[in-house]
């Protein structure tokens, strides 16, 4: 082997010939360094301080570095230019059986020659419902469909460069009666399904939640959280002066909303629809708050209707305070559109007031 000195290297060699002896363990033709070692011999090099060992060919014509009659610089070549690699799959992979309604968790791993980011990819066959591609990691998740059945599908990874390799996985689902397992909870009715966790429950008054585990008159619907109720959700009529609707949500943030009078109302988006039990308000202070309200409440935001007493069509009146004031409705209702209409409050002032509601999803 050869090397053009354009820094300065130390080598430790080690030769071993066929009798024991050194050889002939080195040659220097200034510029060119030529090691050899005996037949059967052995060759040691050891760098200086960073650890590694450069072999650099002719930079001319990038010449060519042979190991055991091999090019070395072609076989990197071409490894380079390979597709992902998989790991801990081959070409058809069994990934297991999965009982329905348990969680599935199936790691996408491959490995790239040239470490370019790579990507995963249906391309044949079908995933079981309830199942898809993720990332970060990259992985195949989801819920495992409730029924008898085998399903085979085929899955790409690609690198930047659009090289593929194709993996095919084939995974076995099991029916199980789940409702012998009493999931629903606090009485709920278990119904068999084959989708999604492989039962629904049918809950009482007052619960809810997939297993009826959900305490409806104790779980804010996040009405005082923007992430959950965004502020763009937030929406009032009549508005006193500067004051924004999305300060209507209660968040002990001691902004308010305020309505300039009885005609005023501020309204929540909840996003989807929600069955309400309790409603709770709070004032400004001693002197902008509101005393008494009503509410109106739709699924569509087009129509609205008001919350009347119980056997009544007399509109049901609220009561509020400056401190949280809960108010239970008369019966649970269904909507995801509320209004809430400052009826009394001091006259020498406006209605202000900042709101959170109690329910459960639909």
């Amino acid at each position: 082997m050869a090397w053009h000195i354009g820094i300065i290297f130390i080598f430790s060699i080690i030769l071993s010939a066929i009798d024991g002896s050194p050889g002939n363990v080195l040659q220097l033709d200034y510029p060119d360094v030529t090691i050899a070692a005996q037949k059967n011999g052995t060759f040691l090099g050891q760098s200086g301080l960073n650890g590694d060992i450069y072999i650099q060919p002719n930079k001319t014509n990038f010449g060519t570095v042979f190991f055991d009659g091999y090019d070395l610089l072609e076989i990197i070549d071409i490894i380079n230019n390979m597709p992902p690699l998989w790991r801990l799959h081959g070409h058809t992979g069994y990934s297991g059986t999965f009982e329905g309604g348990s969680d599935i968790n199936i790691p996408l791993e491959v490995l790239d020659p040239e470490s370019q980011d790579v990507r995963f990819e249906l391309v044949a066959g079908n995933f079981p419902i309830g199942l898809k591609i993720a990332k970060n990691p990259w992985r195949i998740e989801g819920i495992v469909p409730d029924e008898d059945a085998i399903f085979t599908f085929t899955i790409r990874a690609l690198d930047s460069s659009d090289k593929y390799a194709d993996a095919v996985f084939k995974i076995e689902t099991l029916e199980v009666d789940q409702c012998l397992r009493e999931m629903c909870h606090n009485n709920g009715q278990c119904n068999n399904t084959n989708t999604h966790r492989g039962f629904t429950c049918t809950c009482p008054t007052g619960y809810g939640g997939p297993t009826c585990d959900i305490s409806c008159t104790r779980t804010a619907l996040g009405v005082g959280n923007a992430s959950v109720v965004p502020d763009a959700q937030m929406s009032a009529y009549l508005s006193r002066y500067l004051s924004k609707a999305e300060n209507g949500r209660l968040s002990r943030s001691g902004n308010n909303w305020c309505g300039e009078n009885a005609n005023s109302w501020l309204q929540v988006d909840l996003g989807r629809k929600a069955q309400i039990y309790r409603i709770e308000t709070a004032g400004a202070n001693s002197t902008f708050y509101t005393k008494t309200y009503t509410l109106s409440y739709s699924t569509t935001g087009t129509s609205f209707d008001f919350v009347n007493s119980v056997n009544s069509t007399t509109v049901h009146t609220f009561h509020g305070s400056i401190g949280a004031e809960y108010q239970t409705l008369p019966e649970p209702l269904e909507a995801r559109f509320i209004r809430i209409h400052p009826k009394t409050y001091d006259s020498r002032y406006h209605p202000c007031l900042q709101v959170e509601m109690f329910g459960c999803w639909l």
